[in-house]
């Protein structure tokens, strides 16, 4: 009984609070997305300036 009603305050919560939890978790894959796509372009810009030295 006491787990049931701690499950449904939870479940309230978690249904007040997914709007918020889905644009944090849009932000954060936006965040990390594009700093995947930096990583790949400054080590392209790497590979093609050691190619150009070389």
């Amino acid at each position: 009984m006491l787990y049931e009603k701690r499950y449904l305050k939870v479940e309230r919560f978690h249904h007040q609070d997914k709007e918020l939890t889905y644009i944090t978790i849009f932000f954060i894959a936006t965040f990390t997305g594009s700093g995947l796509i930096f990583l790949r372009i400054t080590e392209l810009s790497h590979i093609l300036t050691n190619s150009q030295a070389a």
